[in-house]
């Protein structure tokens, strides 16, 4: 079983206690978050999101606190993180630190639609250009150039696909890339569906900052264009549409290009061995977990049927 701190009726009414939030009327675990423990709680004043930190200290935490605060200041639409009675951001509740934000309604972004993928490319714009000013560490201890890492330890296969073998094909491949020459900025890291809250054909807020780090800025173009490769296709005019109205802080020539497309790669593959993992070390898990690696697997292999050349183009 994931490592979850499950709260009872009880102890979430005794957490309540601490904020100005109201009276428990309800709350709802959130099974397919599983690096964190997560809680959805109505109250007499609203819903908010109960978050427990699994194993983050509390510098990280803090790092996160600061991008989400310094975002919302810039007008990037992100999530407000609600203070305790004493006005603390992080509260310890039996030895595990958690937050409490306020619930963004809204849908995940599943489905795109011109509008909507317009909107995305603006508010990443927005979210880019905020951070690449910024200069702040806090504990993120992400490898420096994780995507160029010859030998980690990946799965040998995942639902019956050949994921250690994929990887060092990607990792020939990479190669040809200058890292030197990417720009570095502060990501978020992890823009994928659930984690972006979509209203009226709107971002409404980026939210989970856990994989907040410092990185290449087109890793995070990758992952942001990563949404529009499918397992039946990639729908490339989506992907121009997204790079006609993202403007990027700092100039992408051909090698960042290039580096987005193997990037994309390299995202879909770390996806799926991070989540074969969890699903092999416990089997009970989320059976969502289980289709999700498979259309992953189906958006590597849609994506590894363009050559970089022409992918290029479309950016």
């Amino acid at each position: 079983m994931p490592n979850w701190i499950l709260l009872s009726k009880t102890e979430i009414e005794e957490l309540l206690q601490e904020y100005n939030l109201g009276k428990h009327l309800s709350h709802k675990h959130i099974d397919y978050a599983l690096d964190n423990t997560v809680y959805i709680v109505r109250t007499s004043r609203g819903k908010f999101v109960l978050k427990l930190y699994n194993s983050a200290d509390v510098k990280f935490i803090n790092y996160q606190l600061r991008l989400n605060e310094y975002l919302r200041k810039k007008g990037v639409p992100v999530a407000k993180v609600l203070p305790t009675k004493d006005n603390k951001m992080i509260y310890t509740y039996k030895g595990k630190n958690l937050i409490i934000q306020r619930f963004v309604e809204g849908h995940y972004f599943i489905r795109a639609n011109s509008a909507l993928v317009i909107d995305f490319a603006e508010n990443v714009t927005k979210l880019h250009k905020a951070l690449v000013k910024l200069n702040i560490r806090g504990g993120d201890r992400w490898e420096r150039a994780h995507q160029f890492d010859k030998d980690p330890e990946f799965c040998e296969t995942a639902r019956g696909f050949e994921l250690s073998k994929a990887y060092k094909q990607y990792s020939q491949e990479v190669k040809v890339i200058d890292k030197h020459s990417l720009t570095r900025s502060i990501i978020h890291g992890d823009l994928t569906h659930d984690n972006i809250m979509v209203k009226c054909n709107k971002i409404a807020a980026f939210i989970d900052f856990d994989d907040a780090h410092r990185d290449y800025l087109v890793y995070e173009i990758a992952i942001a264009l990563a949404k529009f490769v499918r397992k039946t296709k990639v729908n490339k005019d989506y992907i121009k549409l997204f790079m006609a109205h993202y403007r990027s802080p700092v100039p992408l020539d051909l090698n960042s290009k290039k580096a987005i497309y193997y990037f994309i790669k390299h995202r879909f593959l770390v996806a799926i061995n991070w989540a074969e993992n969890h699903r092999q070390k416990d089997k009970r898990i989320h059976e969502g977990v289980g289709r999700w690696v498979e259309e992953t697997i189906g958006q590597y292999k849609s994506i590894s049927k363009i050559p970089v050349n022409e992918f290029v183009k479309l950016l």
